[in-house]
């Protein structure tokens, strides 16, 4: 199994305009993914807004298995949301808080706590979430966090329907 990862930074704009010119070079090229997961915070427009935005770009015949991992508002909510994880990972305390739409109030309260746990912090904790995730209860944080359960939803649908064209294994 081979993992490319791209990151096109600069708000929503950028980030699709970034997945235009990779659908063409890669249509143009060949060598298609599998699996294509395309990330984009839903910054307190709307989950469903979001998915649309990325949806209305993807060219299915070059990708017909695709996983939308759309954050509502934040993903550093979704680190927020196994408390459990974020203790196992990184010592630090915290409860997922109710929803709120504020720009940066989830990276405030995973970096605070973050720091207060005795961590240093870089990137806002995003530099914590390969171990956050390690911990991580998927069903309970699915839960606690409904724009990660349809991540992981589609991730599994993506591989079932991956699995049964042939192309998954023997």
């Amino acid at each position: 199994m081979q993992i490319d990862t791209g990151s096109a930074r600069g708000g929503h704009g950028r980030v699709l305009g970034e997945l235009r010119v990779f659908q063409t070079l890669l249509g143009a090229k060949g060598g298609l993914p599998d699996l294509l997961i395309i990330g984009i915070d839903a910054n307190c427009d709307g989950l469903t807004r979001a998915r649309k935005h990325i949806e209305a770009i993807i060219d299915s015949s070059l990708f017909p298995t695709v996983a939308l991992a759309v954050p509502d508002p934040h993903v550093e909510r979704w680190f927020l949301c196994d408390p459990r994880a974020l203790r196992n990972a990184t010592d630090a305390h915290i409860a997922l808080p109710r929803r709120k739409c504020d720009r940066d109030l989830y990276k405030q309260m995973l970096s605070s706590a973050l720091v207060e746990a005795g961590n240093v912090v870089t990137l806002g904790g995003a530099e914590f979430a390969e171990e956050i995730v390690a911990e991580m209860d998927f069903f309970g944080a699915g839960k606690a966090e409904p724009s990660l359960k349809i991540f992981l939803d589609d991730v599994r649908n993506a591989m079932k329907r991956w699995a049964s064209s042939g192309l998954g294994g023997p």
